[in-house]
């Protein structure tokens, strides 16, 4: 069962990263920061999310400027 669920994440992965890169190009810079750190920072998951999100919106860094102002608030910074 786990190995299913990592050979789907995994072809979810590619899939949503042959889209970045037709949208975006291969040498677009979010694309290239979030594959580069698969599995070193990021998890499969992690991974997964920010290719989506960066489909979705065109851009990772809203989503980490939005996570860095949310830790920021927690510690009342």
């Amino acid at each position: 069962m786990a190995r299913n669920i990592a050979l789907l994440t995994d072809v979810a992965i590619e899939q949503e990263a042959a889209e970045a890169a037709a949208r975006y190009g291969e040498d677009c810079f979010d694309l290239i920061c979030i594959m580069s750190s698969r599995g070193d920072t990021l998890s499969d998951a992690e991974t997964l999310e920010l290719l989506r999100h960066l489909n979705r919106f065109g851009s990772i860094f809203t989503k980490v400027i939005g996570e860095i102002d949310k830790l920021r608030n927690e510690k009342n910074l």
